[in-house]
Formats: C-alpha cells, sequence, structure tokens
C-alpha cells in the first residue's frame, strides 16, 4: 500500500531514522510545513517556526542530495506564508527532490492559486488535502478543473471545522467518519485518483492500524494510501496483505457520555500544554498522536461545558 509519511520540515534528522523505507517506490516522505512546524498560541513564534524550518530544508537537500518520493505540505495558500512556501518548492524543484504538492485546506480558490502560481505545477503531482466542508463541497469541481493526483482526507481539520468532539479516531471507529471517508472515495474513484485516508492516532495499536487498512481495501476500486506519522506504522502499512472476511465496525466515538467527553477533554488540553514547544503535534503517555485541531476543539468544548 502506498504510504505518506510526515517529516516536521525542523526535524530533518527523522530521515536517519526511517532511510531503510526511503529506496521504495511506494512509500512518500511529507516535508512538513503546517502544523507539525507551527506554534498555535503565539503568531510570532509560528512565523519564526517556519522560516528556521523552510531554511533548513533547503539547506538540507542541498547538502545532501537524498533519495526517495518527496513531497511539501506548504500552508493554507490563502495565508501570508505562500510566498516563502512557493520559494522552498521551487528550489527543492530545481534540486530534483520535488514530486508533489500537499495543499491543506484545499477549495477550488486555493488550489486556483497554485495552479497560477507555480510555473512547473503540471510536472509534479498535486494533493488536495479535503480539510472543510467547504472544500469537500467543492470536491467534484476541483476533481472536474484540476490534473490532481489523488485526495487526501485530513479528518482533523475536517471534523475541527465541523465543531466535532471528540475528533473520529478513523472509520472502523466513527460512523461520521466512514460517511466523509466514502463521499471522498467514490469521487477519487469516478475520476479514477488515488484516497489516501488520514492518519490512525493510536501510535501502539497495530491490530486497529490493520483494521482501518483492511476496510481502505474493502470498497476494491480506487488505489488507497495511508498516512503516517511514526515509524512502526510505516512497515505495517507498507507490508499490509488483505485479510479475508468483514471488519467490524463500531461508532464508539460518537457514544462517549458527556462527563467521558468532558474527562477526555481535560486530557488532551493538559497533554497539549505540555508539550514540546517547538513542535506542533504531541503525543500522550499512551502514544497517542494529539493535534492543535484536537487540543483547540478540546479546549472550545470545556468552555461550551
Amino acid at each position: 500500500m502506498e504510504t505518506y509519511h510526515f517529516v516536521p520540515g525542523n526535524k530533518l534528522y527523522f530521515l536517519d531514522k526511517i532511510k531503510e523505507f526511503l529506496h521504495k517506490k511506494e512509500f512518500n516522505v511529507i516535508l512538513d510545513l503546517e502544523d507539525a512546524v507551527s506554534d498555535f498560541t503565539n503568531s510570532v513564534k509560528n512565523r519564526e517556526i517556519k522560516s528556521r524550518a523552510r531554511k533548513e530544508i533547503i539547506k538540507y537537500f542541498k547538502t545532501n542530495h537524498p533519495k526517495g518520493n518527496y513531497l511539501l505540505r506548504i500552508n493554507n495558500p490563502l495565508t501570508i506564508f505562500l510566498s516563502e512556501d512557493i520559494k522552498v518548492a521551487k528550489e527543492l524543484y530545481s534540486l530534483k527532490n520535488l514530486k508533489g504538492l500537499i495543499v491543506p485546506k484545499a477549495d477550488l480558490k486555493s488550489l486556483e492559486i497554485i495552479f497560477n502560481k507555480i510555473p512547473f505545477i503540471k510536472e509534479i503531482k498535486i494533493y488536495p488535502l479535503i480539510e472543510t466542508f467547504k472544500g469537500l463541497k467543492e470536491l467534484e469541481k476541483i476533481c472536474s478543473n484540476f490534473k490532481i493526483y489523488g485526495i487526501i482526507f485530513g479528518h482533523h481539520d475536517y471534523f475541527y471545522d465541523k465543531k466535532v468532539f471528540p475528533i473520529p479516531k478513523s472509520a472502523i471507529t466513527s460512523e461520521k467518519y466512514r460517511g466523509v471517508m466514502r463521499r471522498i472515495y467514490d469521487l477519487a474513484s469516478k475520476f479514477n485518483l488515488e484516497y489516501i485516508d488520514g492518519i490512525y492516532p493510536l501510535l501502539n495499536d497495530y491490530s486497529g492500524l490493520k483494521n482501518n487498512l483492511n476496510y481502505l481495501y474493502s470498497f476494491g476500486k480506487a488505489k488507497v494510501g495511508k498516512l503516517s506519522v511514526h515509524k512502526n506504522q510505516i512497515k505495517e502499512i507498507l507490508n499490509f496483505v488483505k485479510s479475508k472476511g468483514n471488519t467490524f465496525l463500531n461508532n464508539e466515538d460518537e457514544e462517549m457520555s458527556k462527563n467521558e467527553k468532558i474527562q477526555e477533554a481535560k486530557r488532551i488540553v493538559e497533554i497539549y500544554k505540555n508539550r514540546n514547544r517547538i513542535s506542533g503535534v504531541t503525543k500522550s503517555n499512551e502514544n497517542m498522536y494529539i493535534s492543535p485541531q484536537m487540543y483547540l476543539i478540546s479546549k472550545q468544548y470545556l468552555k461550551e461545558n
């Protein structure tokens, strides 16, 4: 299965930890300039972190000339970061290290900007990240109007945009997730594109990850891929073989009681506040991936309850 692994732009030493996979054609590295390189609590620090990450990426690739399939996740094209992000894309392209761009918060307007701003756009793969209700609503027009390679479901941002708490973990544990996933998948199939599923947040739960991958394969039409944020997830995704039988689905993310939701929100807020401040994401003691969106929606839920 195609694997898309996030590496923060300011932590390129992580590439040494996954060098055994870099030669594989099904393995893609996403050099991240967005959520993994951010400080949602301080706009000045946020700009500084992103600026350093851009410089580190250019320096690293000019110095090391690494092999592999590299994609760049830029920031939302409607933000102040666009021109500087495009400079990084141009540098990587000139070094022959840019295979594609991942466009967050993708909608018709943001993709029009990208396709007009980048001269070599037809020579690289473009992946819209569907992370908003507007992007989902416009997705069929996006597929019709732009030459894209695949569609990524950014479920953390999407459910934050929809004000859903808790943010569903996966298609296995949420009917809401399954509904959106199927809508995106069907369009990917219709336009002969790849569907790339969101991150599975329980980093040590390999059985749960395999169940998700099995469910992905159950539709049997479009090519599918999976995002990863941990080295051990890479092995599971790359080596995955579909098993026989149906995958058991449940709605546990929608069935939490109000008290359970309050306790979970408090836990997420506490963990995120104590994270490493130069990292946009963090992990709980149970090795659960916690995104900025999980933190923000948890704060909002506690304020309202």
